[in-house]
């Protein structure tokens, strides 16, 4: 009976450690997918301030962004280059982790997207030390050659040339520059895996430092 029992104790683990990572993807999607459906809506037909920082509050306590943050090294004063920017929920963070000295440049290829985040940097006081970039499938465009970071953030698995944007991006970043790709592996949404993205990283060019995964899988790479 024992025995019966540790084994019980052990497939249970198992599988909540084997859900682990599609459940906490499809629990970030299901809050953004709230967040647009839900609740009070600005005139833009955007969700109200109140309801936005509820939901992206949710978001936190799945994502840890705080932590990933701190795992890659963002400092205050840094010039970063964030990909994949989108609504700006990660955009958010590090704007307040490099402070009024540092600035991101907040990347998307999306007219739309730029807009909706730029509303909500309004919203959130957050303008100030953000820059909105257009960027092309194969480019981030960014606006500088010395950035300290470049950052991609639960976006890569959307970029149709990976390959041509990662050397691309070797021009934006200072010698001893970063690049940190953060994503998730969930096989229901996209074709990633920890050996293609690393195998990515370095044909680009960039010498591969660390992968952990505090709550996505994080990649980290460093222009030599």
């Amino acid at each position: 009976m024992r025995m019966k029992n540790l084994y019980g104790i052990f497939v249970i683990a198992f599988l909540a450690f084997y859900v682990t990572a599609e459940c906490q993807e499809k629990q970030s999607e299901n809050v953004k997918l709230n967040a647009a459906q839900g609740g009070a809506k600005s005139a833009k037909g955007l969700p109200s301030r109140e309801l936005e920082m509820k939901f992206r509050h949710e978001r936190d306590s799945i994502e840890k962004p705080e932590d990933i943050i701190e795992l890659i090294g963002v400092k205050p004063g840094m010039r970063i280059g964030e990909a994949g920017a989108g609504e700006g929920y990660f955009t958010f963070h590090l704007s307040d982790k490099v402070g009024e000295k540092g600035v991101i440049y907040a990347n998307e290829i999306s007219d739309q997207e730029i807009s909706i985040l730029e509303h909500f940097a309004k919203e959130f006081g957050v303008l100030k030390n953000i820059v909105t970039v257009m960027g092309k499938v194969d480019d981030p465009a960014f606006p500088v050659n010395d950035l300290d970071m470049v950052i991609i953030y639960h976006s890569f698995h959307d970029f149709e040339k990976r390959a041509e944007w990662l050397a691309n991006t070797r021009q934006y970043l200072k010698p001893g520059g970063i690049l940190a790709i953060i994503d998730g592996y969930n096989p229901a949404h996209t074709d990633l895996t920890k050996d293609q993205v690393t195998e990515l990283g370095v044909k680009a060019g960039f010498r591969f430092l660390f992968y952990k995964k505090p709550s996505w899988h994080v990649h980290v790479f460093v222009k030599e």
